[in-house]
């Protein structure tokens, strides 16, 4: 297909699926790359730095927020102002329908190395969830996905924003785990001799999904690609000053109640701020005026 930028450069392209590649070329202007871009090198559903190949060079990647990809197509920021581009994009998804729970799901009991970017194998799949939890330590459960960028943390027991230190936790996903940051064999994720547990979850169509959003302040809708009607929901403010609750919703509990994941409090009921009292469809979830999932302009990911 093709669009046209506005005058910051910027773009939204509906495909009506989510594309985990994307190639595209400026048509009305001279000596503009081609640029490509693909979820597997670190195109991420957040305003980050991202990498794009131009494949009509020799150079290295180019490293800059080009955009982010979404559960129906993908924008561009600050690209090329008021030009028209084409683009060639390909839907994400695994090539096979899974057979067994081990393709989408395994849990990894491991003994800490204290080798500085150690790289986790074993898993059987490429992850699109990593979750880690030290045994008999003071660090936090952490969770990381592939749609955020690896080096983006969310401790589970508390309401802090994501932590961007790139020298701990998990760095990059891989075709078969995770690679940890070169600060963890000295204080970190792989301390020697300690314990630890890694859960790792493959996104695919009625098992699991991400979705990384932005808040509007505004009761809406937000799509995914779940395919099914989600019956667990988790929802984390990323940006925000660290006053958040990790946000549960569960089909068998009352719509206009609540979990908080990080909190022993028991269920909360008539809390249709957090999904607008409005049971998820197969496409879509509600969010209502909560901050703890929907403050304006605050960036939040669904599991």
């Amino acid at each position: 297909g093709s669009f046209t930028t506005d005058a910051s450069g910027n773009a939204s392209v509906t495909l009506g699926w989510e594309p985990q590649f994307a190639i595209l070329k400026n048509t009305n202007g001279t000596n503009y790359n081609w640029v490509t871009l693909d979820t597997m090198r670190g195109w991420v559903a957040t305003n980050s730095l991202q990498a794009a190949l131009y494949p009509n060079t020799s150079g290295a990647e180019a490293i800059q927020d080009w955009g982010s990809p979404n559960a129906t197509g993908f924008t561009v920021r600050g690209f090329y102002a008021t030009q028209t581009l084409i683009y060639l994009a390909i839907r994400r998804g695994p090539m096979a329908q899974p057979t067994s729970g081990t393709q989408v799901y395994n849990a990894i009991a491991r003994t800490g190395t204290n080798v500085a970017s150690r790289v986790l194998t074993g898993v059987g799949f490429p992850p699109d969830l990593s979750i880690q939890q030290p045994k008999g330590s003071s660090l936090n459960p952490e969770f990381c996905d592939r749609l955020r960028g690896g080096s983006r943390r969310l401790n589970s027991d508390g309401t802090a924003a994501e932590n961007t230190n790139t020298s701990y936790g998990v760095q990059t996903f891989n075709q078969d785990g995770v690679t940890l940051g070169s600060l963890d064999g000295s204080g970190g994720w792989d301390m020697s001799t300690d314990q630890y547990r890694s859960w790792f979850f493959r996104r695919y169509p009625g098992v699991f999904d991400v979705v990384a959003y932005t808040g509007t302040g505004a009761a809406h809708t937000e799509a995914h690609s779940l395919g099914a009607v989600p019956e667990l929901m988790i929802v984390k403010a990323r940006n925000s000053a660290g006053t958040t609750n990790w946000g549960v919703y569960n089909k068998s509990i009352a719509v206009t109640s609540v979990l908080l994941l990080n909190s022993t409090i028991a269920e909360a009921t008539s809390q249709s701020g957090y999904f607008n009292g409005t049971a998820p469809t197969a496409s879509v979830f509600s969010v209502g005026t909560d901050s703890d999932t929907n403050a304006n302009t605050t960036t939040y990911v669904a599991y």
